[in-house]
């Protein structure tokens, strides 16, 4: 499944603007003095100075004064060509910004704007739709903007954190910058096909790590103190795996797992385990022709127990005995957990754990002086063999299902006593005419 370039960098930005608005809130603290401010249009103005919170919800909010604590802004269109002393808060569809701010900024909107001679002293979390910083723009603090469209030309001090469609750089980063770019064509720029414009003399202080689907194009006199990284969409990094590493993790990762079901089986119904095994090993082509009916019959059970409760609840409200609702719907809901949960777990999880042991006993019976009753061999080496095929790039997952449908259907096979144990050497028995009396 193709997944949109830009939309985690996005989706993980929003969540913590969420995260950051709701726990880091001054509000939730009753005792901090705060003034609150309410109409279509409020100013405050340039020799005005308000001592404390200020909280405003307005149609056009425009501070040109100063606010010494926290400023919390939901609007329409704001401006501020003031200071703001200590945080600030902001949720609006227009923003300009002209004056200084000492504390972190967050900001949520449409269109976001830091104009020339802006200043920034802390962090600042913004995301929008446009985001843009004029040339003389001063960021002391770190940068961490996702938007559709980026066009930063002034000076950040910290680290970098950028994600969008169209990015523009032309300034001074005197730190890291982290770009995920996704890829776009038909926008204006040095390169058209990332959607990455990177300005001449533009100055990277730290390392420069770019990702995105395509290569950029980088300015021949690029000035980067650091180490550039192209990282494509989907790589894991600088940092990632060779095909091979990536393959044995992934196998040790799913054999550990296997293995934890394979053990926790046997301990909490070891009935039930040698009754799955005997049956693989009575009649193991009735089990790969009743696998798909079994699938048939945990969907059905499932479809079964819904069409019950519906009907059933429907019967009671005819005759309006609505105190047994509730527990008629908790007990068909419990029902279709058990034959769609339940039955998908025997059938996908436990099944191929219970075939790959049972393929392993069959090939090990042969050795002489093993048991056919002996698990704990078989489980290791079994799941081992099912967790190498089930991590086989793009063609493990069918295997699994293969092997998962060919072990379902022992569960629909009748129990039959154990047959005696497989192997080389088989027990005597002595003649009658020889016992000694």
């Amino acid at each position: 499944m193709h997944h949109s370039p830009q939309l985690k960098p996005i989706v993980l930005m929003a969540l913590w603007s969420v995260t950051s608005f709701i726990l880091l809130n001054p509000l939730c603290d009753s005792t901090v003095a705060a003034e609150s401010l309410q109409a279509e249009t409020i100013e405050i103005a340039a020799d005005e100075v308000v001592t404390t919170d200020l909280f405003i919800t307005a149609g056009v909010a425009t501070i040109s004064g100063k606010v010494e604590g926290d400023l919390f802004i939901i609007a329409n269109e704001v401006r501020i060509s003031g200071e703001i002393g200590g945080s600030t808060y902001l949720l609006a569809r227009t923003t300009q910004v002209s004056g200084t701010m000492q504390g972190t900024v967050r900001w949520a909107g449409d269109s976001i704007s830091l104009l020339e001679n802006a200043s920034l002293a802390r962090d600042l979390f913004a995301l929008g739709n446009s985001v843009s910083t004029e040339p003389q723009t001063q960021i002391t603090g770190s940068l961490n903007v996702a938007a559709r469209s980026l066009d930063l030309q002034g000076d950040v001090v910290q680290e970098a954190r950028l994600a969008g469609d169209d990015v523009k750089l032309v300034g001074r980063f005197e730190s890291d910058v982290s770009l995920a770019i996704a890829s776009v064509s038909g926008l204006t720029g040095t390169d058209s096909e990332t959607g990455l414009t990177i300005g001449e003399n533009t100055n990277f202080g730290g390392d420069l790590m770019i990702q995105t689907e395509s290569e950029p194009t980088l300015p021949t006199n690029l000035q980067v103190a650091g180490e550039t990284t192209i990282i494509p969409w989907g790589s894991a990094g600088p940092t990632s795996k060779s095909p091979g590493e990536a393959y044995l993790h992934q196998t040790l990762l799913i054999w550990g797992q296997l293995l934890l079901v394979g053990f926790g089986f046997r301990i909490v119904l070891p009935g039930r385990t040698k009754q799955y095994l005997n049956n693989l090993h009575r009649l193991p082509i009735p089990a790969v022709l009743l696998g798909p009916c079994y699938w048939l019959l945990v969907m059905a059970g499932g479809a079964l127990a819904i069409a019950a409760t519906v009907a059933l609840s429907i019967g009671l409200s005819f005759i309006e005995l609505w105190d047994v609702m509730p527990l008629v719907c908790f007990i068909g809901f419990v029902a279709v957990i058990t034959f769609w949960g339940g039955g998908t777990l025997l059938g996908l999880i436990l099944s191929p754990v219970l075939t790959g042991v049972w393929f392993c006993r069959t090939i090990l019976s042969w050795l002489p002086g093993f048991g056919r009753e002996a698990f704990l061999l078989p489980v290791i080496a079994g799941t081992a063999g099912v967790a190498a095929v089930a991590a086989i790039p793009q063609y493990g997952f069918i295997v699994w299902l293969v092997i998962a449908s060919f072990g379902s259907g022992a569960y629909l096979i009748r129990a039959e006593s154990e047959p005696p144990p497989a192997g080389r050497y088989r027990p005597t028995t002595r003649s009658p005419k020889n016992r000694i009396t």
